[in-house]
């Protein structure tokens, strides 16, 4: 048999395990081949697995190749996360998106009352105002003639004049924070000491 026709049984042999063998048969010739068994007088080659071999042809062992266990790289990531995301770091609380602080209209500033006259009251619909042009109106409920008058350490600030019943007047000043007395002044003072009187605050 020639060199060309041995070479896929080398191959085969030294796959399964058999190179021993084919080492010691094809070696010096000191080493005499092993018996073949024999059947009804006729003798069989040992059987080997014979696979077709071409020339740049590779037989690969009956058991397949051998070699270390490759495992499949697990994702990374917690379970559930897409591949390749980052896993979290230990002690790293999630962000949450940060809120804008919510900004407030102040209110208008109040700079206008009523004042209802009537023997012997005065009464503001607001006894607190904000400092700057103060209006005021008011309306004599009464059955006699009154006037409003806005004062301030003695000082006036602002007076209506005479109100007929049933009529009104507005007056205005420029006021800065403080106390001030708003009264009915006629009479030289007599319907301010019968108690026709109050108190507005400028803040």
């Amino acid at each position: 048999m020639s060199a060309r026709r041995w070479a896929p049984l080398l191959v085969a042999l030294l796959a399964t395990g058999g190179g021993a063998g084919v080492a010691a048969s094809t070696g010096s010739g000191s080493a005499a081949a092993a018996p073949s068994p024999k059947r009804g007088g006729s003798a069989r080659a040992p059987a080997m697995a014979m696979r077709p071999w071409r020339r740049g042809h590779v037989v690969a062992p009956a058991g397949g190749l051998a070699g270390p266990a490759i495992a499949a790289a697990p994702p990374s990531g917690p379970a559930g996360s897409a591949p390749g995301s980052p896993a979290p770091t230990a002690g790293t609380a999630p962000t949450s998106p940060s809120t804008a602080p919510s900004t407030s209209t102040p209110p208008a500033p109040q700079r206008r009352a009523g004042a209802e006259l009537n023997e012997f009251t005065v009464r503001l619909t607001r006894t607190i105002l904000d400092a700057g042009l103060i209006e005021i109106t008011a309306t004599n409920y009464g059955m006699d003639e009154h006037d409003l008058t806005v004062s301030r350490s003695g000082t006036i600030r602002a007076r209506t004049g005479l109100i007929a019943p049933r009529d009104d007047k507005t007056l205005t000043f420029t006021a800065t924070p403080g106390t001030y007395k708003v009264y009915c002044s006629i009479l030289d003072g007599a319907h301010d000491d019968a108690g026709m009187n109050t108190t507005l605050t400028v803040r």
